[in-house]
C-alpha cells in the first residue's frame, strides 16, 4: 500500500467520497444515530478539497497496482484529520482532531489503519500539535480497541437525546 495526501485537484476524491458514504453506512449498523444526508458525502468532499493541505489532511491508501495515481485505482481506505484551537478558557495549544478513519472491509486486518494514523501523526507533528482528540461510535468496539492500542485514553463521553 502507498499513502498519498490528497490535494484539491486529486483524481481520488470521488473514490474517497464513496468510502465516506460506506463509512456512514457502517456507522448506522453500529447504532450511530445521525444520518448522512443524500448529498452529505459530496458536501463533505467539496469542503475538504478547499481545506486540503491547510488546516485539514485527507490521506488515501492506494493498492500497489494503482500507486501511480491513475483514475482506475482501488482505494483501500482514508484518514481525515484537522487542526483546532482549544476554547480561550482552557489551557493548551493546537489540537489535532481525527475526524474520520475508514478502511474498506476487504483491506482490514493488514495494519492499514495504523499506517494511516501514523501518517497523520507526522502531519500533526509538522503542524506543532500538542494533543489529538477523536470520537468513536459507541457500538464500534473494534475502533475503541484500536484507539486505545494507539495510546488514546477516555477523556469525554458524549450523550445524545432525540427530541
Amino acid at each position: 500500500m502507498s499513502i498519498h495526501e490528497l490535494e484539491a485537484d486529486s483524481l481520488h476524491w470521488p473514490e474517497v467520497q464513496v468510502c465516506f458514504s460506506q463509512m456512514y453506512d457502517d456507522f448506522q449498523k453500529l447504532g450511530f444515530q445521525s444520518q448522512l444526508k443524500s448529498d452529505g458525502a459530496e458536501k463533505w468532499m467539496l469542503s475538504q478539497q478547499k481545506l486540503a493541505g491547510k488546516t485539514s489532511l485527507v490521506a488515501a491508501a492506494l493498492t500497489p497496482e494503482n500507486s501511480d495515481l491513475n483514475n482506475d485505482s482501488k482505494l483501500a481506505g482514508f484518514i481525515h484529520v484537522n487542526l483546532a484551537l482549544p476554547p480561550s478558557y482552557l489551557d493548551g495549544g493546537k489540537i489535532g482532531h481525527v475526524a474520520h478513519l475508514y478502511v474498506r472491509p476487504e483491506f482490514r486486518k493488514l495494519g492499514l489503519a495504523m499506517t494511516l494514523f501514523q501518517h497523520s501523526l507526522l502531519w500533526f507533528q509538522k503542524k506543532e500539535v500538542e494533543s489529538i482528540s477523536l470520537e468513536v461510535v459507541d457500538g464500534n468496539s473494534k475502533a475503541h480497541s484500536f484507539w486505545k492500542k494507539c495510546g488514546f485514553e477516555n477523556d469525554l463521553i458524549q450523550y445524545k437525546l432525540k427530541v
